[in-house]
């Protein structure tokens, strides 16, 4: 099979009154072109072809069948994920409002300690300006 490169590094000999080599250098590009395009049009057809090959002989239900099989596996999958992640998702956010309560009650546990040093100190200053004033 001819190939591209084989077109565009063709010399041709040289004559008296031979072609003009820059004409001929570009009509090989040219060529050269047109054959990668027609080049990339067969190997879309082969697949074509190919997948042709397959189905031919199955009738049309088979075809549909297999197609709807096909279809209801990737609905199956994509279920499957889903679920997948709405699962890791809510443990997630079981995971952080559990954080969050325990946060919570540190805060709470914080804010009752800080209150009863604000209470002892109160009694203290109390205690001081009872025995100042005697």
């Amino acid at each position: 099979m001819i190939e591209k490169e084989d077109i565009i590094d063709r010399k041709f000999d040289k004559e008296l009154l031979g072609y003009d080599k820059v004409e001929v250098q570009y009509f090989q590009k040219m060529i050269a072109k047109e054959f990668d395009k027609l080049n990339a049009r067969i190997e879309e057809l082969e697949k074509i072809q190919s997948e042709y090959e397959k189905i031919k002989g199955q009738k049309a239900a088979d075809i549909v069948e297999e197609g709807k099989q096909k279809a209801a596996d990737i609905i199956s999958n994509a279920q499957q994920k889903a679920d997948s992640i709405l699962s890791d998702m809510r443990e997630k956010k079981e995971r952080i409002e559990n954080s969050v309560n325990e946060l919570e009650l540190k805060k709470a546990s914080l804010i009752n300690s800080i209150n009863k040093i604000l209470e002892n100190q109160n009694e203290l200053l109390e205690l001081y300006y009872q025995e100042n004033e005697k």
